[in-house]
Parts: C-alpha cells; structure tokens; sequence
C-alpha cells in the first residue's frame, strides 16, 4: 500500500471563479461595519469576455473592477498580519476620524494638489466601504480614481529618524490600472505598449531640504508581468511595505505618498509607522480547523471563520521564531471577558453563547492577538481571520434565509475557489479532472511526451482526489458533503463516489497508509445541479448523503481521507473546485490518487497537489459536519417519590434526537424523558418506589454521549436519619442534584455520611 508521499513539479494555470457573497448582515455580539453595494455606473468592454466598471461603492465615491465572462474577477486577499501601532517612533492609523468630516487628515498631515486644474486630494475614509479589507482599525487616508490627470501629495508632519528606524505602511494599489489599457492585445492577453496610465510612489527628504528623494515606485512592479499576470494577482486588501530610511537617520524628513496619472484606481494607505523594526510574530490555529466554505449555491461569506469545537480545550501554538522574545496575548474568554495570558501559546475552553439566537447558532468570538517584543524591535502583533466559531454547525442567517455553508479544509474567502487546467485555451485538460486528453497528459508526465520512449503497457491514469485532515480533539460529525465541478457533456449513467477513510501510520513503509473505508456516498451524475452558467461549460453541485452520521476524532485516527472518485468518463469535460492560493493556515490538505503502470505492472501513487500546483491548495469538498455537545448539571442525581426531579442539560441537538439507555434491563421504578434544546434542554426523572437502588443512564446522540448515576431511595425528606456523627460524604438539592458541600448558600440539604445513614441540613 502506497504511502502519502512526494512526486515532481510543474507548471499548471488557475482559472478564476468567482464567488456570490453572502453579507454577514447584523453580527452580535462582535459586530464589524458591513461592505456597501456597488453600483455599476459606467462599463467598457476590453475583449469579448473582459470588461472594466466604473462603481459607486458609496455617494460619490467610485472605483474600478474588472469582469470576465460576466463575473466580476475574485477578490482574493493574501495572509494576514496586523500592523497596529507600536513603540516608541512615529505612528499613524487614521482612526481619529470621526466618520463624518470629508475631507479631513489627521494634524500634521498635508494633501496637497499639484495640478491646480484636476484636484482630486487625498482624504480619510473607512477603507470597508471601498470593499477594501485587512486595513488597521476602520479608517485610512485615501485617493479616488480619475479619469483626468492629476498629480496628489500625502505628506507626513516632521520626524526624526532614530538610528535602525525604518519606515513601514499598509498599501492598496492595484498593479493592473497602473498600466494603461489602450495597449493591450485583448486577443492574446498582451501588452502592445507597457504605457503608465496612474501609479503610486513614495519620496522623503529632510525637511531644510528641496529636492525629494525617491523610495520607491509601485509602477516597477509591473515590469515582467504579463496583461494576464497583472489582471490575476490583484486583489482588495492591504499589504505591508518596508523602506529603508538609513540615508535619514538623525535628520528630521517627511515622507510623501504621491499618486500621478491619468486613468489609474482608487489607492489607499494606513498604518504608517516610522519606527524600528517590527517583530515579525504569528501563530496557527489547530491542525484540526475547518472553515465556513460554499454552498451549494456557490456562495460563501465575506469573512473567514474557523470552526472549533465548544467544551474542549482550544491550542493557539506560537510559531515566532525569535529565541528572545516575550509574549502577550489578548483575547475575550468564553463569557466575553477581556484577557491577557503571557504564556507562549495560548489555551482556552470555550462554551456556547445563548444570548440571542445569533449567538446560539454562531457562537463566534475574535481571533486572539499575539504580541511579540524583544531588545532591538518595536512590538510586533499578529492575528489572523475575522472571527471563530465554538460549537455547532457551519449554517448562516443572512435577511431571514439560512445558508448551509458547511466545512472547508481551506478558507474561500481568503484562499480563493477556482479550478486547475494545463492553459487557458477551450480544450485545456482539467488535470484534476477529466476529458479525454486528461490521460495522455498524465501518461505524458509520467512517461514523456515521445510515445517511442514509452515501454510496452507504461500509462498513468487520474482515478482520485481527496484531501487529508487532521482528526479533532472533539468528535466531527457529519452525514452529507458536497462539491461542485465546472462541466459539460455529464453522462447520466456515470456515479460519483465520495469515501472516508483512516489514515494509519505504517512503521514498515515510515509513513500513512489509508485503511479500511469508514463510509461511503454516492451521487449519481444524473442528479447533479446546475447552479451556475459559465459559458463554454457550467457550474454543477454534487450531493453526498452518507447512510449513517459519521464520527470523527483523535480517538478514531490521527488524520483522516475524503477522496472523490467515479468522475473518468462521468462527463465530457469535468473539473473538480479547488482553494486557489496557499493556504492561509499554511496546511496543505488536497492530493491526487493514480493508478501508474511500468511495463503493465500496475501500482497507486499518492502525491500532494503542490508538487503540480507549487502551492498549499485544498480541494472543494465540503462536509455538512457540526461539533455537536452535551453537557449535564450533574453526573449523578438522587430521584424521590415525592417529586419530578430535573436535571438540566445543554446540548446541541434537539431532545428528540437523543436516546436515553441504561445498563442492563431497564427498572420498572424509573422514568426518564428528555426536553428541549440549547440551554432548554432538561432530563426529567420520576420514581415510583421508595427501596434503595441505582442505575445509569447514557443520553447520547452522533459523536456525543453522557452518562447520569441516578440513585433511588435515599434521598426522601421523610426518611433522612439524624443520629450519625460519622463523616459527610456526598450533599444533595431537595430536587436530587449532587452539589460541593464546601460553602454552601443558604437553603436546605440532604446529606449522606460515610455509614450510610443520611441527614437533613438547613443552611442559613
């Protein structure tokens, strides 16, 4: 049996599809200001499929976008790490605008026009509602797009730079609009005239100087990337800039941001610093993390969340590299508590949130931040996706409709969904798919392209995908998946197979081996769903419906398989949706199964998509999985013919899907029955007989299981014996539940001593 092993590199192209977002509307109790609708108030066609917008994002404010086969290109956002302000040097976020004065800077700060015919100055905003994301706070200093020439200044007040400080910033600039589009071969995706249409760059000098010294131009990161390059790698979020101020130091400058041009797009900047170096810190979620993923429909949402389990410790592992360095986290608790922790990683127990019914669906609380310092460094800090959920299910509310989201090995709304082809031309082999070159393209791989080179029976055939996860520290629980697949020519009699399976650590071959299949689904081809028209081909959803829920842990395996087969032949043309970026989390989840034959000896090979791709990617397999829980007030109760006794309960799944068994035949004295949801959740318990006994009842549900001692007989206000010193053992509620006898509040107990006997307890 093979091992999940390593193969060679090449070269493959994405191919962007974009996603409907779904707007997390009203989020309590951590709510962030929503992104605007656009407008669409004027559009140009480039070539037959691409087209430029104009849209307004808010009263007056504009930007551009590009659209391809009539979907707006992705907005795909890259790793995130946050630059807050921090130490000693200079130090600006623009977050003292009150979000009402326009224009407005901050004191010290200048715009200046140097076009006295086209003034289009900078001035603050809120950053969100230019669709841009992973600013510093809310607000930032930005520049509208223009249609006319302008020449713009962003100018610091006056600062002295220290020995070792350097000059930091956050940037959105989109490298595409920086080249004029008048010169572009729309045919063939090329540059006839690398012509600058608008651009940004950044200049210092001292401030008893009159010449500015350039530091940087973003126009000279254009150079080598093609039209298709340049229209691909954008994206709506900031990224970090570092320049160097050594030729400055012990002179007192100011920094300039000038945006020049005719014809470019809106520009942003925030978080600027001059300071020392940043400590570079981060740290990783668990291995086990799942995300909100797709729907269906093919929508996800427009923040990234990770899915963890409640009732169970929850690791943040540090992974800074600086021997030196001392550590602060801040976080909120499960009961919404500010927290600091100077541990080196971070550990917390989160349970569920019945404030509202937001809450008790999306228990989300806000990724911790980690904050590094050490000798030589200004403060670093690091925090990564929007928000996480503890508990439940991967299901959204959104204007009264609930969204089945379900789980992703990889985050959409950072990582991308797209699929993988060998070009871009109509014919273009979905490598991790199939048509009918996809064979020969494999064989071609493994064998070479000349069939000379070939011996008699050599071939390499595509018969899998899957991903591989690392199993959770709390049961994963899921019964349906789904994927989607751009297609055409589906073949009605073809059926997908969707498998889970263990992955066991093989000590004879050093590595994991998958075992014995767990479960299995099928979704016929004839039962796939058009979702989405993509002009040569269309988008399809494939449902998986397991015959039983499966259950899924560290205690089941350490990692585990869900592998999608049955697509040779399914269809003329079918490509499988994948993550389009690294990872965010830095895992890589997704690998390919073939079947390679030398000399018509036949074996399986295991092989991670990077060493296609050259990136952390994840296939599109969505599990419909909860983290479901059931907690119990107490683990053992004392039942009386006087009374019902309750025993509250929270659990994730509603009464009616919990089984209520006790060892052994069940006793004719007892009934249980239990009630309710969430926090409403309760067992109630009923005695007929007064004659000692006990027995243990187990409430359980897929992936959840709690066991109650009930003991019957001797807890009866009318039979208590008073006449033993002998010491107290266990304390009971006149309702039966077992509670800490240390410091008790006022009320009245039942008591039973270490010789049986029992007393009556008034505490005032």
């Amino acid at each position: 049996m093979p091992t999940i092993g390593l193969l060679s590199a090449m070269a493959v192209s994405a191919q962007p599809l974009p996603l409907q977002r779904v707007s997390l509307g009203s989020v309590e109790p951590v709510a962030k200001e929503n992104k605007a609708p656009r407008t669409i108030t004027a559009s140009k066609a480039l070539s037959q499929d691409v087209r430029i917008q104009r849209v307004e994002v808010a009263p007056g404010i504009y930007a551009k976008q590009l659209v391809r086969e009539g979907q707006a290109l992705p907005t795909l956002k890259p790793r995130t790490t946050s630059m807050k302000a921090a130490g000693s040097g200079f130090a600006e976020s623009f977050e003292d605008w009150d979000y009402s004065t326009m224009p407005w800077l901050p004191e010290g700060w200048t715009a200046l026009s140097m076009d006295a015919d086209n003034e289009n100055p900078w001035f603050t905003y809120a950053y969100n509602n230019l669709w841009i994301s992973d600013g510093d706070g809310y607000s930032a200093a930005c520049i509208l797009l223009s249609s006319d020439y302008c020449d713009e200044w962003l100018i610091t007040p006056e600062v002295t730079v220290e020995p070792g400080q350097q000059l930091s910033f956050l940037y959105f600039a989109q490298l595409f609009y920086m080249l004029s589009t008048d010169y572009v071969d729309w045919e063939t995706y090329e540059y006839t005239d690398r012509v600058p249409a608008a651009y940004l760059q950044v200049l210092a000098k001292p401030v008893d100087a009159d010449e500015w010294t350039l530091l940087y131009n973003f126009l000279d990161e254009t150079e080598g990337k093609s039209c298709m390059e340049l229209m691909m790698g954008d994206d709506y979020s900031f990224h970090p800039k570092t320049l160097s101020l050594a030729q400055f130091e012990g002179q007192t400058i100011q920094v300039a941001f000038e945006y020049v041009g005719t014809d470019g797009n809106t520009c942003a900047i925030d978080n600027v610093r001059i300071d020392m170096p940043q400590m570079e810190c981060s740290y990783a979620f668990p291995a086990y993390s799942q995300f909100f993923g797709v729907t269906r429909e093919m929508a996800d949402l427009t923040y990234s969340i990770p899915v963890l389990p409640t009732y169970t410790p929850i690791t943040w592992t540090n992974t800074t590299y600086e021997d030196e360095a001392e550590y602060l986290w801040e976080y909120t608790d499960a009961d919404d508590n500010e927290c600091v922790s100077t541990d080196t990683d971070l550990t917390v127990t989160y349970h569920p949130d019945y404030t509202n019914d937001f809450t008790t669906r999306n228990c989300l609380y806000y990724s911790p931040v980690l904050n590094a310092s050490a000798e030589g460094w200004s403060t670093g800090n690091y925090t990564i996706y929007d928000y996480f959920q503890v508990g439940g299910r991967a299901d959204w509310e959104s204007d009264g409709t609930i969204y089945e989201i379900g789980l992703a090995a990889f985050d959409p709304n950072t990582d991308g969904y797209t699929i993988y082809t060998n070009d871009y031309s109509e014919k273009a082999e979905p490598i991790f798919g199939w048509n009918e070159d996809v064979d020969e393209f494999w064989t071609s791989y493994s064998f070479g392209s000349d069939p000379d080179d070939r011996g008699e029976g050599d071939y390499a055939i595509l018969t899998h995908v899957f991903n591989v996860y690392v199993s959770p520290n709390s049961p994963l629980v899921f019964s349906k998946a789904w994927t989607h697949a751009y297609a055409s020519g589906l073949n009605a009699d073809a059926v997908l197979t969707l498998e889970v399976l263990p992955l066991v650590y093989d000590e004879e071959q050093w590595g994991y081996v998958m075992g014995d299949v767990i479960a299995t689904a099928a979704c016929s081809m004839a039962d796939a769903v058009l979702q989405k028209e993509g002009g040569i081909r269309n988008y399809y959803s494939f449902d998986f419906n397991f015959d039983e829920p499966v259950v899924i842990d560290d205690t089941v395996c350490d990692q585990f398989v869900v592998r999608l087969g049955g697509f040779r032949n399914a269809a003329e043309y079918f490509a499988p949706m994948q993550s389009w970026w690294d990872a965010t989390d830095g895992m890589l989840h997704g690998w390919v199964q073939k079947e390679i034959s030398y000399n018509g000896d036949a074996r399986t090979s295991l092989t991670p998509m990077y060493y296609y791709t050259e990136g952390l990617q994840s296939f599109g397999i969505i599990l419909d999985g909860c983290y479901p829980y059931l907690e119990a007030e107490a683990d053992e109760v004392n039942v009386d013919v006087a009374g019902i006794t309750t025993v509250a309960l929270d659990s994730y799944y509603d009464a009616s899907d919990l089984t209520v068994e006790c060892e052994g035949e069940w006793p004719e004295w007892l009934k249980a029955e239990v009630s309710g949801r969430y926090a409403d959740a309760a067992l109630e318990l009923a005695t007929s007989s007064n004659e000692a006994a006990e027995v243990i009842l187990t409430l359980s549900a897929p992936g959840v299981k709690k066991s109650i001692k009930v003991v019957n007989g001797t807890s009866s206000i009318n039979s208590v014996e008073t006449s033993s010193d002998s010491p107290v053992t266990d304390t009971y509620t006149l309702q039966g539940v077992k509670v800490n006898g240390d410091n008790l509040p006022a009320g009245v107990y039942l008591q039973r001593r270490a010789d049986g006997s029992a007393v009556k307890t008034v505490i005032k």
